[in-house]
C-alpha cells in the first residue's frame, strides 16, 4: 500500500519494554515489545508499521546520516583527543582539563541537536501523513492511530521519542 513498490522490508521485535518503533535505511523496521503490549488491534500495528515504512520510503535515515556527517566527525575528533590524553598524558592532564573536554563535547552535541530538531519534526510529520495514507490504502482507519497515541500518552509509557504528544 506504500508508494515504493520495489523495497523489501524486514521486521524485527526488540525485547525492550519502552514503547517505540524504529526505521533503518534499507527497509529494516524494529518495533519494541513495549509497543506491541500497548496495541489493542491489528489496525494499530498496521498504522505504526506504515509510519515506519514511510520513513524508509522517504529515505529519512539516509538524509539524516548525510546531514550529521559533520557531527559524526566532531565525535570522532573528541574521542581521539580523549584517547590521546589518556594514553600519552594520563597523569599530567588535570581533571579540570578533562572536565572542559567533556563540557565542550556536550555543548557541541546540544548545539547540533538544537539545529536538527526542526528537521526531525518534519520527518515525523511526513511519516505520520504518509503512514495514514498507506494504512488507509490497506483498509485500516486512521482513527485507530489516535486511540493508540492517546493510550500511550495516558499510560505515561517511557519512550525516547519526544515527537509524539497529544495536543
Amino acid at each position: 500500500a506504500s508508494d515504493v513498490f520495489d523495497n523489501t522490508y524486514k521486521f524485527f521485535i526488540l525485547d525492550i519494554e519502552n514503547s517505540n518503533a524504529y526505521a533503518c535505511p534499507g527497509g529494516i523496521i524494529f518495533i519494541t515489545k513495549g509497543m506491541l503490549k500497548m496495541m489493542e488491534s491489528e489496525a494499530e500495528l498496521a498504522l505504526v508499521l506504515a509510519h515506519e515504512i514511510a520513513h524508509t520510503s522517504r529515505f529519512h535515515g539516509m538524509i539524516e546520516m548525510e546531514q550529521r556527517k559533520h557531527h559524526i566527525g566532531a565525535e570522532t575528533s573528541f574521542a581521539q583527543m580523549n584517547n590521546f590524553f589518556e594514553e600519552f598524558l594520563p597523569d599530567s592532564v588535570p581533571d579540570r582539563q578533562k572536565s572542559l573536554i567533556e563540557e565542550m563535547e556536550q555543548e557541541s552535541f546540544k548545539i547540533f541537536e538544537t539545529l536538527i530538531e526542526g528537521r526531525l519534526d518534519e520527518y515525523e510529520e511526513e511519516a505520520d501523513f504518509l503512514g495514514m495514507i498507506y494504512a488507509v490504502r490497506a483498509g485500516y482507519t486512521p482513527q485507530e492511530f489516535l486511540l493508540l497515541l492517546e493510550r500511550l500518552v495516558s499510560s505515561g509509557s517511557l519512550s525516547n521519542n519526544e515527537h509524539y504528544t497529544i495536543e
